[in-house]
C-alpha cells in the first residue's frame, strides 16, 4: 500500500546489515519520517534508533528513544523498555551515573514483568543486558542463558538467534571475551541474518572489546 513505510524500512535494514551502509539506511528512514508513513510491522519503528546506536550517533539515540511510542518497545522479537534503551546509550557513552539510574528503573521493570510472565524469553534477555551495563555479572549470565533456554535458535531460527545475540552481548560487556565469540558463532553458523552479519558486527559497538581477537576479526571479515 502507498502509505505503509514498510518496504522503506526494509531497504534501510538490508543496507546496514548487508554493506554496514549507515548513510544509506538513514535516507531510507528519513523518506518515512518526511511523508509521516506508517508502520505495519511492529518490529520496525526501534530500527531508526538501532542505526543511530551502530552509527556511535548517541546524542541522537537518545533523542529517538523519547519520540518513538512506548509500545514500540514491545515487539514479537523483543521486550527493551525505553529504560533500557536509554541506560545502554548512557553505558555505552560513559555516562555511569546517569546509565545506573535508567537502568535501575528497567530493572525493576523487567523483574516486574517476569513475574507476571515467566516464559517471556525476551524478558530474561533485557533484563541480563540490564545487569550486565550494571557490571551484576552473576545476574546478567542468569538471565541471559535463561531467555536462550526459553527460546533456542534451534527452535526459532529468529527468535532464538535475537536470545542468543542478546546473551552475546552480555558476555561481551562483562569482558567474557571467548564465550561472546562461541556466541556469535552460533548465530552466524544458524544465518541468523536478521541478527548477526559481519558488517553489523563491524559497526556495532558492542563488540569494541573484541575488535583485537583474531577470531572476531575473521567473523567480522576484518
Amino acid at each position: 500500500m502507498p502509505d505503509l513505510g514498510d518496504p522503506y524500512y526494509l531497504k534501510a535494514f538490508v543496507a546496514i546489515q548487508g554493506q554496514g551502509d549507515v548513510a544509506g539506511a538513514r535516507s531510507f528512514v528519513q523518506v518515512v519520517k518526511d511523508k509521516h508513513l506508517r508502520l505495519a510491522d511492529d518490529a520496525l519503528p526501534t530500527l531508526p534508533l538501532d542505526i543511530d546506536i551502530l552509527a556511535r550517533d548517541y546524542d541522537t539515540a537518545l533523542n529517538e528513544i523519547s519520540v518513538i511510542p512506548a509500545q514500540a518497545f514491545d515487539e514479537q522479537y523483543h521486550f527493551r523498555p525505553p529504560s533500557l534503551m536509554r541506560g545502554e546509550v548512557l553505558h555505552l557513552m560513559g555516562k555511569s551515573a546517569q546509565a545506573k539510574l535508567s537502568l535501575d528503573s528497567a530493572v525493576t521493570q523487567l523483574e516486574r514483568s517476569i513475574r507476571e510472565h515467566p516464559d517471556d524469553s525476551r524478558m530474561y534477555s533485557s533484563l541480563g543486558r540490564a545487569y550486565a551495563s550494571l557490571g551484576r555479572p552473576d545476574e546478567a549470565f542468569r538471565n541471559g542463558k535463561r531467555g536462550v533456554e526459553l527460546m533456542p535458535i534451534t527452535t526459532d531460527a529468529i527468535r532464538g538467534a535475537e536470545r542468543t545475540f542478546d546473551l552475546a552481548v552480555i558476555y561481551s560487556i562483562l569482558g567474557r571475551n571467548d564465550d561472546a565469540i562461541e556466541q556469535i558463532k552460533i548465530c552466524l553458523e544458524h544465518n541468523a541474518v536478521m541478527t548477526v552479519s559481519p558488517a553489523l558486527l563491524r559497526l556495532s559497538p558492542w563488540w569494541d572489546g573484541l575488535r583485537k581477537d583474531p577470531r572476531f576479526q575473521a567473523l567480522s571479515g576484518k
